[in-house]
């Protein structure tokens, strides 16, 4: 029985590990564009940069990339 409680909980705890990172947008033009049309309306609005604040363009195919080698996967 404890056998079976332990590989209930190991397996529990490893379905966490293999979600999807969940992403928070801080700035209302942050996000996800499918076309360039609804980047440029997303920008069009920007207000000036903060301080030390900085803007990273990246395709999905870069962004999941980035993300598998975070994960160390």
């Amino acid at each position: 029985m404890n056998k079976i409680i332990i590989s209930l909980a190991l397996a529990t705890s490893l379905a966490g590990c293999m979600t999807e990172p969940k992403i928070e947008a801080t700035k209302s033009w942050e996000g996800h564009c499918y076309t360039i049309e609804k980047l440029k309306e997303k920008v069009d609005n920007m207000q000036p940069l903060d301080d030390g604040e900085s803007i990273w363009l990246m395709s999905n195919h870069t962004l999941n990339r980035l993300l598998k080698n975070s994960s160390g996967k």
